[in-house]
């Protein structure tokens, strides 16, 4: 005869793992819509950004909380952006033999290796201003000023844009941000700053 106690518990076992795999499965679509509709939103305010520009219609300054000089005035702000370097790091790997020699002392024969390669490195995160005549980071721990005279290449996607300068050897990039109006709008500012 079965025992309908077990019976009912394993249906309950079974009802609440249905339950638990529902609520991870509507989590993880709640989480894909919620990026998707990022995406739009971003591509929506690049549309309007673009149509904007093309339109002629002149751009609107926002406001700035650092101090910035009386003739400059800021086209984008934005706090929580992620600042990024490439950071050179080695790797070194040894191969051989190593004999222990007593007293602490080791002798090693064989061949070292090392290799350099860069690797971006989040530096800290802060706030982001564009002005109509350099780029401000104002970060938790390091600052950055980017004359707009003095860069050389912009490049960006949906959330980052990699900066490329005269003064600096390799590039910077800025994260958590819609990258492809802030690489537009550097574009169309250094068009109309005097090197």
């Amino acid at each position: 005869m079965p025992d309908f106690v077990s019976i009912a518990m394993g249906m309950g076992a079974l009802v609440l793992v249905m339950w638990a795999a529902n609520k991870f499965q509507k989590g993880r679509v709640s989480a894909m819509d919620a990026e998707e509709d990022a995406a739009k939103e971003r591509e929506s305010d690049y549309q309007t950004f673009c149509n904007s520009l093309l339109a002629g219609i002149p751009l609107r300054p926002v406001s700035c909380d650092l101090l910035i000089g009386q003739d400059e005035t800021a086209y984008f702000a934005q706090k929580g952006v992620e600042f990024l370097e490439v950071r050179v790091t080695t790797e070194m790997k040894h191969s051989g033999m190593a004999a222990n020699v007593g007293y602490g002392v080791s002798v090693a024969g064989g061949h070292t290796t090392s290799r350099d390669h860069d690797e971006w490195q989040r530096v800290c995160r802060g706030s982001l201003f564009v002005t109509d005549s350099r780029i401000i980071f104002n970060g938790e721990n390091q600052n950055c000023i980017l004359p707009l005279g003095g860069i050389l290449q912009v490049t960006a996607d949906d959330t980052s844009i990699d900066i490329s300068c005269e003064d600096r050897e390799k590039f910077v990039s800025f994260a958590d941000l819609n990258g492809r109006i802030v690489r537009d709008l550097i574009i169309y500012l250094k068009s109309k700053v005097k090197k």
